[in-house]
């Protein structure tokens, strides 16, 4: 009886930090493991390498669609790694892919700034008024178009930025704010 007891009380230990686990971007969880989160990925269509122990990258860009008829931009996924699991997501805008869409319509600082515009939008409406900001994400005022903001929710942070400058892109990068993981 007693080994019964410890066999489950051990059973329940394991299992807390996926029960608690925090769903962020496209149902990852924080805390979930390499193997499952690149299974997760593959059933997505968004199939994963690892770059090293605590990195995957996506095989192929992820076409990113931030708000309803927008269209979608090219991001890398990146996923990484610390000693309790999941514990970051970066979506990195792939600006040479996007140029191969249409050369014309995506110059570096254009897709930059409406990437930042659509993603600030789209983090507005889901997480509300970011905590940080530098400089506006939907103005033209700035020259190099680059800002950043920071939102916390749902047990995450969640950084957006541009930069304005070529081949320099832009990203959104969830983290847990649990800092065991």
């Amino acid at each position: 009886m007693k080994a019964v007891l410890a066999i489950a009380s051990l059973l329940i230990v394991l299992s807390t930090p996926f029960a608690n686990a925090q769903e962020t971007w496209n149902g990852l969880k924080f805390g979930m493991s390499v193997v499952k989160a690149k299974e997760m990925m593959k059933a997505k269509g968004v199939p994963m390498t690892a770059i090293n122990l605590q990195t995957l990258q996506s095989l192929d860009d992820f076409n990113l669609q931030l708000l309803s008829g927008q269209g979608s931009y090219s991001v890398v996924v990146i996923l990484q790694f610390g000693g309790a699991g999941l514990s970051k997501i970066i979506l990195d805008l792939d600006l040479k892919e996007c140029r191969k869409r249409d050369p014309e319509l995506f110059s570096d600082a254009v897709t930059q700034y409406v990437f930042g515009k659509f993603s600030y939008e789209a983090l507005l409406g889901k997480y509300g008024k970011p905590i940080a900001q530098e400089n506006e994400c939907t103005s033209t005022d700035s020259p190099d178009y680059g800002c950043s903001a920071v939102w916390r929710g749902n047990g995450q942070t969640i950084k957006l930025s541009t930069s304005g400058y070529p081949d320099r892109g832009a990203l959104i990068q969830y983290e847990a704010q649990d800092s065991q993981l």
